[in-house]
């Protein structure tokens, strides 16, 4: 049974965490509060797993220039407010960095019954792997790619906790090329109150005539 320290097991906590909450902003469409909540706890995690001396000697390598690039960029780029570009630039560096380890859990995996069987097919074991990769890594900077374009910057109007009456006024006068943020508040303050002063005057005046017309014709002279 191997034997962790103190440190190594809060490190394996950090990076557990990460994983959770870096998968589960992914699922939530990629939030960026915690896929950046994530990458902080994996990269602190793996800082206490193999300490900060190792940490710092497997990222900042020569021959590892490009793929420490890469994640790190990526994991700046989330910071930023961009996940979706972020975290396919951080599985690309993941790769590259990791990518030496791979042959050791693939070698694991084909001792699986049903996944060992699979990957020892033909087709698959051969250079195929290597052409799937490279269309998933395409697919997923489309996919960025759309969804940055999906998430353009919408109208720069902003719902505030507005009244009924004072969201047809301000649908009003941006129908009229006028916008909220143009006018003074006091000034908008004082049309609102025109405007409902204006429907309820009306409202007693129609409410008076429906009255009048009801009371009999020898009542009307008393008016």
């Amino acid at each position: 049974m191997i034997s962790l320290t103190d440190s190594q097991k809060i490190g394996m906590g950090l990076t557990g965490f990460g994983v959770f909450f870096l998968f589960f902003g992914m699922m939530l469409f990629f939030d960026k509060a915690l896929l950046a909540i994530g990458n902080i706890l994996f990269v602190a995690g793996l800082s206490f797993v193999i300490g900060l001396e190792r940490t710092f000697r497997f990222f900042f390598q020569k021959h590892k220039a490009k793929a420490t690039g890469f994640f790190l960029g990526g994991v700046l780029v989330v910071l930023i407010g961009w996940p979706v570009v972020g975290v396919v630039l951080e599985f690309y560096g993941f790769f590259l960095l990791f990518r030496g380890f791979f042959p050791v859990v693939v070698g694991f995996i084909r001792r699986i019954p049903v996944l060992g069987s699979i990957l020892n097919l033909p087709f698959i074991s051969g250079g195929l792997r290597s052409v799937l990769l490279a269309h998933l890594l395409t697919v997923l900077m489309l996919a960025a790619l759309l969804s940055l374009s999906w998430s353009a910057p919408k109208s720069s109007f902003q719902r505030r906790n507005w009244t009924p009456q004072a969201m047809l006024y301000l649908k009003g006068t941006q129908s009229r090329g006028l916008t909220p943020e143009k006018q003074n508040q006091n000034q908008a303050a004082a049309v609102l109150l025109n405007f409902l002063q204006q429907v309820k005057d009306e409202a007693n005046d129609n409410a008076e005539q429906m009255y009048f017309q009801e009371l009999p014709v020898w009542k009307r002279e008393y008016f």
